[in-house]
């Protein structure tokens, strides 16, 4: 009897020994690939990382794990793995952009449509390249084109005027801004032309005339006190530059807007839009990310970006929630369905070569990232606006040029 109990307490002793591992945490570690694949695609994005990885990461070791219930779980990850199951699948909703085509949403279409080398030198898509870039717009609420060989749609010598002008331009609005003492680099202020919309943000909105649609023609300024020739040849400049990316980047844009539906306002009643804007934001180098928000919540206004320089990760591109552009932004309650829809959305990170376009609906929830760089991260845009629509959000009336403004909006 003694040697029976001896024994008895024996494997009890190796059970526990056994199991201990896994209480401490240890047996709970996700197995496989720490992340998942990486796939190189512009400058290399890496794939989101597991929840456990975080966990280590975060203290370089697991964390404690005291529940029968994790211990349940280890057991069930490693009876996976035995299956050869991929239990390290990524839990993270942020997908990098090169990543894009293998991990969406099953109901959404691809957000990145590449054209071919063909369509690139002819300067206009294709047909096929026209359905599937309405498609996501109208769905995922943005879609990026970009060559298949990461060739630029729009030509090098209008980006570089572009670049230059935008840089020039910039510079004068900012000491303008500084001779009515702003502190540019913290301070929130709102004109016609230059907009700061976040204390310490180190992001700058500069625009030409904004009005209520035009089709065709050129954007011309309006006049403004400028206090020298200099200034007000910056500000032409700036206007030219854009309206020559307006025209090469055109028609790439207008069939997508048009196949897409957003630019009609009611079936059947035809179609008439028009660039509304054009301008270049502007993030310094150590600028912040932001919060996301829509930029607007009427429907028929689509922004179009053109990166003047590539936008890696370390530049801080833009954040798109996959399919928000559709979400009552007006409600102040949401059904369990909508608030799931919400939970649940998808947050994608496109990185940008220079020279592709990327169009996003007005109302899709969006967040410039953080420039990690120290260099600027210029970033082009034309507004497309449907005919009786107007953005009265962003930009006030008042002139930076005008000696009495204050830039209090």
């Amino acid at each position: 009897e003694e040697e029976r109990n001896e024994a008895s307490r024996r494997e009890e002793e190796e059970r526990n020994e056994a199991d201990r591992p896994r209480i401490r945490g240890e047996g709970n570690r996700i197995v496989g690939a720490r992340r998942s694949e990486e796939r190189k695609g512009g400058d290399g994005a890496i794939a989101s990382e597991t929840a456990a990885t975080r966990e280590e990461d975060r203290d370089g070791e697991p964390g404690e794990i005291d529940s029968d219930a994790n211990s349940a779980m280890g057991d069930f990850l490693d009876d996976f793995e035995d299956l050869g199951v991929d239990a390290g699948a990524p839990v993270t909703r942020a997908v990098p952009a090169a990543d894009d085509d293998d991990e969406e949403e099953a109901d959404l279409p691809p957000y990145r449509v590449h054209p071919s080398p063909a369509e690139v030198a002819s300067g206009a898509p294709s047909a096929s390249t026209i359905v599937a870039a309405a498609d996501s717009l109208a769905r995922n609420g943005f879609v990026v084109l970009e060559a298949e060989d990461g060739a630029g749609l729009v030509a090098s010598d209008v980006l570089d005027s572009a670049l230059a002008a935008s840089d020039g331009y910039l510079d004068r609005l900012l000491a303008a801004a500084k001779a009515k003492g702003l502190r540019v680099d913290s301070d929130i202020f709102w004109f016609a032309e230059l907009c700061s919309r976040a204390r310490g943000g180190r992001r700058f909105d500069v625009t030409a005339e904004r009005r209520r649609c035009g089709n065709g023609g050129s954007i011309t300024l309006p006049p403004r006190p400028y206090p020298t020739s200099d200034d007000e040849s910056a500000a032409a400049a700036a206007t030219d530059a854009w309206d020559g990316l307006r025209r090469a980047a055109d028609p790439w844009v207008s069939s997508a807007l048009l196949r897409s539906g957003l630019m009609v306002e009611n079936v059947g009643t035809g179609v008439t839009f028009g660039v509304t804007a054009v301008g270049c934001v502007t993030s310094l180098p150590s600028a912040p990310e932001q919060h996301f928000h829509a930029d607007g919540r009427e429907r028929g206004i689509v922004n179009v970006f053109v990166p003047l320089v590539d936008v890696p990760a370390s530049m801080g591109p833009t954040h798109f929630r996959r399919g928000s552009h559709v979400w009552d932004h007006d409600s102040p309650y949401l059904t369990r369905e909508q608030r799931r829809a919400r939970e649940g959305a998808e947050d994608v990170v496109p990185e940008l070569r220079r020279g592709s376009v990327l169009m996003y609906d007005y109302r899709v929830f969006h967040r410039g990232g953080a420039n990690l760089t120290g260099k600027r991260r210029p970033v082009a845009y034309v507004m497309y606006a449907r005919d009786g629509t107007e953005d009265t959000w962003n930009f006030p009336d008042e002139s930076v040029w005008d000696p009495d403004s204050t830039g209090a909006g």
